[in-house]
């Protein structure tokens, strides 16, 4: 099997999953905030890589800005977001470098707004997370592939080896099982 390793180290969390902080509550399918507060992740990260943080969330709209969330790993922000539209769940997510080890991933709602007497654009701004995921890391290093896969392409291309001879040297050893002969330069370069 040639499946993306990468895909394999994707994990999603929700509901209990998910350590809530602040105004935010446990909601069933989400996590509603209507008032400063957050939602945690721990993950443990396999290795150094880049890794890709995903979100799912939506929001009330009211005052002259939209809803932000913001994400953190450890305390740290990394990237804010303006969640758009009304009650609309999107997904939101940011690329960055991480250590291998335990993380806290925060998504934090960050421009509370609540004004009783507001008319235009409605009265009160809150924000709704559904999950955070954590995809990576992304980069797919050999000892990431399964034993199958090293076996089977063992020769890969470097500054010396053009991909075309890395296939060659590849293709030469199942040619010779499938046709129970040496298979020849024709028939590889085929």
């Amino acid at each position: 099997s040639t499946a993306d390793p990468a895909k394999s180290r994707k994990v999603r969390f929700a509901g209990k999953q998910l350590k809530p902080g602040g105004a935010a509550e446990d909601q069933g399918d989400f996590f509603g905030i209507n008032s400063t507060g957050h939602v945690i992740a721990e993950h443990k990260f396999p290795r150094d890589g880049e890794s890709l943080l995903r979100g799912r969330a939506a929001a009330d709209q009211a005052g002259n800005e939209l809803a932000k969330m913001e994400f953190s790993i450890d305390g740290k922000p990394v990237h804010t977001f303006e969640v758009k539209g009304k009650r609309e769940q999107e997904e939101y997510e940011f690329k960055l470098r991480m250590s291998a080890g335990n993380h806290q991933f925060k998504a934090a709602f960050i421009n509370d707004f609540y004004d009783p007497k507001a008319k235009r654009g409605g009265n009160d701004r809150n924000l709704y997370i559904g999950w955070l995921e954590v995809a990576g890391p992304l980069d797919v290093r050999e000892d990431d592939l399964p034993e199958s896969h090293r076996k089977l392409l063992a020769a890969t291309p470097t500054a010396t080896r053009p991909p075309a001879e890395a296939a060659r040297e590849n293709l030469r050893p199942l040619l010779r099982r499938a046709f129970r002969r040496p298979a020849t330069d024709d028939e590889v370069n085929r």
